[in-house]
């Protein structure tokens, strides 16, 4: 799963201080690293991960008040999505070419 395309969507935005907390939650997701090394010796080391989640966005939604904020989530998992799905396609064609290249230069012993 934590290869997979991530978004973490972040609800209740129309609750008081939503903003603040949404923006010290965003500031904290940028500097995270930075935060575990600062915390060494707080948390027993069994029960860090060995790899965490990377999130292609952090997206704020307010469905009670802000239905605009529901479509852009919407556009926005289908924009993550589609390109994760593009970057796949080049690497399986990246893939192909180098063995193409690789069965024409055995076939012609030019390399």
């Amino acid at each position: 799963l934590l290869d997979k395309p991530a978004i973490l969507v972040v609800t209740k935005m129309d609750s008081k201080g939503a903003e603040r907390t949404f923006e010290s939650l965003r500031e904290d997701l940028n500097n995270f690293d930075r935060l575990l090394e600062n915390s060494s010796g707080q948390f027993d080391s069994d029960i860090l991960p060995a790899r965490r989640i990377t999130f292609s966005d952090v997206v704020p939604v307010s469905a009670k008040f802000s239905p605009k904020t529901v479509d852009y989530l919407k556009w926005r998992v289908r924009d993550v999505i589609d390109y994760h799905e593009l970057e796949k396609a080049r690497e399986a064609e990246a893939v192909l070419e180098a063995d193409l290249d690789r069965t024409l230069a055995d076939k012609t012993n030019i390399f």
